[in-house]
């Protein structure tokens, strides 16, 4: 039962992108508690988790690579890695238990807290591998060597370099569709990140002239020059809603500001609200 209609803004701040949702904000009573849902809205219910775990990677992503930095101040270049068992490792929570202690073997070998994102998959044979993408791992002499050699096992171990962010969200992107309909992820996460990354800054609310002109600001100031990409789309929750995202580049952030910072201090308090 709808009980009440406000006009609400969100901002999401993600590294470069800004994105802006303007909508009805509707609350409502909770759905009976014991109601039962039918499977086709069970399936809904997994495509719109799915959806929303790539939207959510999409962010992290875009928050963390190449934002990390060096003690000089370098920004270290996102790294991308697959692992992959020499056995045929079917049992995905023995490979998670396997790569959360990699992980933390990792760590020791480089005295850092590695920040990363990680996308576990099935390969054709039925084992399990990992994609991984680290957002500050440093220079290691030997690379492959040394990764491999960590992680153990004597399997396949493929490193590389990412220099765009179109291209990173692609690669992990493309293994998260194949597994859209992998039954043996139903109900698992879809992605795994570490624990001290960056996350996304979220700003709502429908507070009044004072919260809308301090957003106003932000987007005037930072992002005046850009030219954001537009949508619009309805739901039966949220009614109609505009979408507008900007996008300062690769390795930017909209932080990069003092302007920015002050303002956003000013609209602070309805941070998650």
């Amino acid at each position: 039962m709808v009980t009440e209609v406000r006009r609400c803004r969100k901002l999401i701040i993600s590294g470069s992108v800004l994105e802006e949702y303007s909508f009805d904000y509707r609350e409502r009573s909770a759905r009976p508690v014991g109601k039962v849902r039918t499977v086709r809205q069970k399936e809904l219910s997994s495509i719109t988790s799915i959806n929303r775990s790539r939207l959510t990677l999409r962010r992290l992503i875009n928050a963390n690579a190449n934002l990390w930095r060096s003690d000089t101040g370098r920004p270290y270049k996102p790294i991308f890695c697959t692992f992959t068992f020499r056995e045929n490792v079917t049992d995905l929570d023995f490979a998670n238990r396997f790569f959360s202690k990699f992980i933390q073997r990792f760590n020791y070998f480089l005295n850092i807290k590695l920040q990363y994102v990680a996308v576990p998959e099935f390969q054709q044979r039925g084992a399990v591998h990992y994609h991984v993408v680290f957002f500050n791992l440093p220079y290691i002499d030997h690379v492959y060597k040394v990764v491999r050699d960590v992680w153990g096992d004597e399997s396949f171990v493929n490193v590389k370099p990412v220099y765009s962010y179109k291209t990173l969200v692609t690669y992990l992107y493309k293994y998260m569709v194949k597994n859209a309909s992998d039954e043996r992820l139903f109900g698992r996460k879809r992605y795994f990140a570490s624990r001290f990354l960056h996350r996304p800054m979220v700003i709502k609310g429908s507070r009044g002239a004072a919260y809308d002109a301090a957003i106003e600001m932000i987007l005037q100031y930072r992002c005046a020059d850009i030219q954001p990409y537009v949508a619009s789309f309805s739901t039966d929750y949220s009614g109609e809603i505009t979408y507008r995202k900007f996008d300062l580049g690769f390795g930017r952030s909209i932080f990069d500001s003092h302007f920015v910072q002050r303002e956003f201090d000013e609209i602070s308090q309805f941070v998650g609200n």
